[in-house]
């Protein structure tokens, strides 16, 4: 009971921060030229098309490293915060650090939050929605770097873990409960694409440019059912089915870098690691149980043994018993 009540505090307190946040502008989608902050006169503002952008690699290999617990779990708070236009998930069970493919600085995962449709654009157009990572830097957390994911809706969905994470993230958000189970954000990514990487801003009001932007350069595919259930319920809790900033001029001042697939970051090796830890866990357990059976075999052919060596004594006296009973028969000789 009380830990109910400690999350349902936490949760109101967060949902006022977030509030407060925007308290003093607020803002829509609809008429994005009056945002206030650096939205209309910074020169690194995001989100951008990098339809234009060249894509010859960079120099040298490059990967985000992650490390610790990069798991959201069911303790998880999944918040709609109207005046955000967003679904907010944060969970303090979950102590992720990320480190930037680029300088190698260490950042700390804070909240995911999702735009629909997508905010960038990628070279074969935008897609149904986007998945923002948004972590802080370890020496100095104002500044920022955020991991986008574009997702897009087909017949098929190509990354069902991701999939399950969205449809499950939005029916939390619609319900207010808990999300059903551990969900791993690296699990969550696509395996194979490449990314982009530059320098941006926030992509809502006050609109810092504090951002050290990675996206992926590919779209994850997932079932069209999940994108439409994620539009219904931006309209219901949120009021719009709309959250995305218009894509912003692409500068120099952006620093707009590729990486490609082979060098991009280390999500195959994260999952061998876990895949890596599983089987050891399989082999493990595996073995720990065929000991105990063996244990228990060895065990039973003992107690039978012991059995055996036991009636074998019980019987010896009453054999001897009737080998001497009978010799005395013979010996005596019947009346005629």
């Amino acid at each position: 009971m009380r830990r109910t009540a400690f999350r349902l505090a936490f949760c109101t307190l967060l949902s006022v921060m977030l509030t407060w946040r925007v308290a003093s502008q607020q803002f829509n989608y609809h008429d994005q030229h009056s945002w206030e902050g650096s939205c209309n006169t910074g020169s690194r503002q995001s989100p951008i098309s990098f339809t234009h952008v060249g894509d010859a690699p960079m120099p040298g290999h490059y990967e985000i490293d992650l490390s610790g617990d990069c798991e959201l779990t069911p303790t998880a708070d999944v918040i709609v915060a109207p005046n955000l236009h967003q679904v907010v998930v944060t969970d303090p069970a979950m102590k992720c650090n990320i480190k930037h493919p680029v300088t190698g600085a260490a950042y700390t995962v804070q909240q995911l939050h999702f735009h629909l449709p997508s905010e960038h654009v990628l070279r074969d157009g935008p897609g149904d929605a986007e998945l923002h990572i948004v972590t802080a830097n370890n020496a100095n957390p104002d500044l920022k770097m955020v991991v986008g994911i574009v997702y897009r809706g087909g017949d098929d969905s190509q990354h069902p873990i991701a999939a399950a994470l969205l449809s499950n993230v939005f029916r939390s958000a619609a319900k207010q409960t808990a999300l059903p189970r551990r969900y791993g954000l690296l699990e969550s990514m696509p395996q194979k694409a490449g990314g982009y990487v530059y320098e941006g801003s926030l992509t809502t009001p006050p609109c810092s440019e504090v951002v050290s932007w990675v996206v992926f350069s590919e779209a994850v595919v997932i079932l069209s059912k999940v994108v439409s259930d994620m539009k219904r319920v931006m309209n219901v809790k949120i009021g719009t089915p709309r959250n995305n900033r218009d894509l912003q001029r692409v500068r120099s001042e952006h620093q707009v870098q590729f990486i490609p697939s082979a060098e991009v970051f280390s999500v195959n090796r994260y999952l061998a690691q876990i895949t890596v830890r599983k089987i050891l866990i399989v082999i493990v357990g595996t073995f720990v149980f065929g000991a105990i059976i063996l244990l228990l075999w060895h065990h039973h052919d003992e107690n039978k043994a012991c059995l055996e060596a036991g009636n074998t004594e019980e019987l010896a006296p009453l054999t001897e018993a009737s080998g001497n009973a009978g010799q005395a028969g013979y010996g005596t000789a019947a009346p005629v």
